[in-house]
């Protein structure tokens, strides 16, 4: 029976060819942190380490991993801030860092991102202004929750994100865009 996952030697040990990996919900790897030797995965089309239980920084290695089409970190303990390095990753679809606890930001480089059809960031300790490249990529199929915290809670804070290009208002737990002509109901995420 398998108790443990040591990240370190799986990433290093034979991996370089994987196109796909994913330990979503998966409980063995936690405390662990995502390993700089990530990078030498250059195949990876999809890493999915959601809800893992990770630790640490997201590494700038990641950037090296250009195949990268879906990257799922969100629901982890990671800190630190988003890799501007991240907005290189051209073929980048989804991109979710939600419900960590990265701090700064969001990089302007995400406006790179010309086929991101996703972005989740929300429940994060980010601030300052959502960057104006990142609104160039608006699109039909854009599905972006830039709010975290919206839920009028004592135990949760209101984010300090501003979001000037979508018309984001906050309203008891429900975010609205002008974008989608529609609001979601962050209480049920």
């Amino acid at each position: 029976m398998m108790t443990g996952l040591d990240l370190e030697n799986f990433v290093k040990e034979g991996s370089d060819k994987l196109k796909w990996l994913t330990l979503t919900g998966n409980s063995l790897a936690k405390g662990s942190s995502i390993p700089q030797a990530i990078g030498g995965m250059t195949e990876l089309t999809v890493l999915d380490l959601g809800d893992v239980g990770l630790t640490g920084k997201i590494p700038e290695s990641l950037g090296d991993c250009s195949k990268l089409l879906a990257l799922f970190l969100g629901s982890n303990e990671l800190t630190g801030t988003i890799p501007s390095i991240l907005g290189d990753l051209a073929l980048l679809q989804v991109l979710s860092v939600d419900s960590n606890k990265l701090t700064g930001r969001v990089p302007a480089s995400l406006g790179n991102l010309t086929s991101l059809a996703e972005f989740t960031v929300f429940d994060n300790n980010l601030s300052g202004s959502m960057p104006a490249s990142i609104c160039t990529l608006r699109g039909s199929s854009m599905y972006m929750m830039f709010a975290s915290d919206c839920l009028q809670d004592d135990n949760v804070t209101v984010p300090s994100v501003v979001c000037e290009c979508c018309d984001m208002c906050c309203n008891g737990g429900f975010c609205c865009f002008l974008e989608f002509d529609s609001c979601f109901d962050l209480s049920s995420f």
